[in-house]
């Protein structure tokens, strides 16, 4: 089953991570040196591309403009539907596959991501598949072939992804909910998520049309890293994707503006109420992002210490997908036995801001959550951690998925001045979660039994 893979910040990692100096941006310039490079094919195709130095794979991920925001009302899942074609269905020489083939084909990973404004298809190779894999990646970004067939089974893939987001595992229901009230569904509505059957009206030739006007070269990035030893890559690059149909970029989908509100949802199996409250985030273009980001990760750190480990069903007690879902923060409260209402979400909340509010990070905490988390933003990989790069493709996938994203939403000319400011945010500016006390940026959901 394919499911979106989120930049999900993880609390427990920073403390491993440490600063590293920087890398010419000069492709293969050391073998001993992580380095990058980003250029553009004539046909519009933004290419990324990381060295990872004596890694055992590459990972490859054709990204693209357009998510579930662009999904029309009443055919919820439509972007899903998009991707699951345009991974699975026939193009070139290559003939349809299944999940199952995947997972012999791609034994180090594959992965279709579709957030609220990307999709991207994630394929990790051998140094020896490589070659042969991204001849097949461009053949899916010329064009897939959709039957009667392939759109059956994608859609009885997606009907499976649909329900297993908002109809089954608490924790991940309490994810998508939230943000599907954020975004003003009626909470009598949610339930309509999961079952998606409007996409069962969609036809062959009208799936056909859409796939081949999203997933076109003026609207994607093809971001690739791993061990780039060996291969002339641009050379191998501009061979398989230039002259592919520039196409047309997408126009932005209509941008849906969070209004804060509260639902109660029986979830059958449930033996107490657990529950998230989304907070509405600044936006990204937003000089003061940086110092709310930073600040957030000091206070989940405190939060995490206040409610302790996460109790089943519940996974987390913090996420924020800054490249994924930047727009919203989800916190999940420790609550009593007997709590059942959204407003008590609310009131544990605000209570433990407000007792964190005086907390103080010194610049040594600071710059090592600046680490933990700066290589995603764009940062040089740490020479501390490469070695787990090295050795695990999965690292990769998120090397090739966090480059693609960070181009889909304004490239270096965001990311590069963000980090600046991070860089040099104090501890005095640390605390500024007025923001997340307050209710009208706040959108809070319980499930009870």
């Amino acid at each position: 089953m394919i499911r979106a893979f989120r930049l999900t910040f993880m609390v427990f990692l920073i403390g491993a991570l440490a600063p590293g100096t920087g890398h010419a941006l000069v492709l293969g310039a050391s073998p001993d040196n992580p380095t990058r490079a980003t250029w553009r094919l004539s046909n519009g195709l933004t290419v990324k591309a990381q060295h990872v130095p004596a890694a055992g794979a590459v990972s490859i991920t054709m990204a693209y403009h357009g998510g579930s925001d662009g999904d029309p009302a009443g055919r919820e899942g439509s972007a899903l539907l998009r991707a699951e074609l345009a991974y699975t269905a026939a193009a070139g020489e290559t003939p349809e596959r299944t999940r199952q083939e995947l997972r012999s084909l791609r034994p180090l990973g594959s992965e279709v991501k579709v957030t609220r404004t990307q999709t991207q298809l994630t394929e990790v190779a051998t140094l020896a598949q490589f070659p042969g894999v991204l001849h097949q990646v461009a053949a899916r970004a010329r064009g897939v072939r959709v039957t009667a067939a392939s759109l059956a089974a994608a859609l009885a893939s997606v009907h499976d992804q649909q329900r297993d987001a908002y109809l089954e595992a608490p924790s991940r229901a309490l994810y998508y909910h939230v943000a599907a009230l954020a975004a003003g569904m009626d909470s009598s509505a949610l339930g309509t998520l999961g079952q998606a059957r409007g996409l069962d009206r969609t036809s062959v030739s009208e799936i056909q049309k859409a796939i081949a006007t999203s997933f076109v070269p003026a609207n994607g990035v093809l971001s690739i890293a791993g061990n780039l030893d060996g291969p002339d890559l641009r050379t191998l690059v501009e061979r398989e994707f230039g002259s592919i149909p520039s196409g047309q970029p997408l126009p932005a989908a209509p941008h849906h503006r969070f209004v804060a509100g509260s639902a109660t949802l029986r979830w059958p199996g449930l033996e107490r109420g657990v529950g998230c409250v989304g907070v509405f985030a600044p936006s990204l273009r937003d000089t003061l992002h940086p110092v709310f980001y930073l600040s957030l990760l000091v206070l989940a750190s405190r939060l995490g210490a206040t409610w302790g480990p996460p109790t089943p069903p519940l996974q987390s007690r913090f996420q924020y997908s800054i490249l994924d879902d930047p727009e919203l923060i989800r916190f999940y409260p420790r609550l009593e036995p007997g709590d059942r209402s959204p407003a008590k979400l609310g009131d544990v909340l605000a209570d433990d801001l407000n007792e964190s509010s005086m907390l103080v990070a010194d610049e040594e905490s600071l710059e090592s959550l600046r680490a933990g988390v700066g290589w995603l933003l764009g940062a040089p990989l740490p020479h501390e951690i490469l070695p787990r790069f090295q050795k695990n493709p999965g690292l990769l996938v998120l090397l090739s998925s966090s480059a693609a994203s960070r181009e889909l939403w304004g490239g270096e000319a965001l990311w590069a001045p963000y980090r600046r400011l991070m860089d040099r945010c104090n501890i005095d500016e640390v605390g500024l979660v007025a923001r997340a006390r307050n209710p009208r940026n706040q959108v809070r959901l319980m499930l009870t039994p």
